[in-house]
């Protein structure tokens, strides 16, 4: 499952949640089809260390990168797009969010109330369910 190292993050933009977000995704779809980091980056054609930094949410790949994963993945680059998209979505409306809450950022409010665990807990969550609606997981794989 999602590796605990991220809740030591700091999340203070909307690229941090973002590049946690894709992360997940990542990480959950490379565990849906048994590959280790290493797996998915031949794949892909880029590093393990580059996959570890991508899913711990510590940075997001280029667009070149984001690609060759996608594509590695068995995904257009705009259908991963759009599951990061949807899972942000629905995390900020399952924490009641608005969304541009307290100075336009959604997660200000989840943080203050559960701290980066809770966030992050949320955003897989949301991930694993938009993941699941669009069949790119079992029910209870993540």
């Amino acid at each position: 499952m999602v590796d605990a190292v991220r809740y030591d993050l700091k999340l203070d933009s909307a690229a941090d949640v973002r590049a946690v977000t894709l992360g997940t995704v990542v990480e959950l779809l490379r565990q849906s089809k048994g590959w280790s980091q290493s797996e998915l980056a031949e794949r892909a054609g880029t590093t393990q260390a580059t996959i570890s930094r991508i899913e711990k949410g510590t940075n997001e790949p280029s667009p070149q990168v984001g690609r060759r994963i996608a594509e590695a993945l068995d995904l257009r680059p705009s259908k991963l797009e759009r599951i990061v998209e949807n899972a942000e979505a629905l995390a900020r409306e399952r924490a009641g969010a608005a969304p541009n809450g307290k100075n336009g950022a959604w997660w200000h409010g989840v943080l203050k109330g559960l701290a980066v665990a809770g966030l992050i807990g949320l955003i897989v969550w949301a991930v694993a369910s938009v993941l699941t609606d669009e069949g790119e997981l079992e029910p209870g794989e993540e």
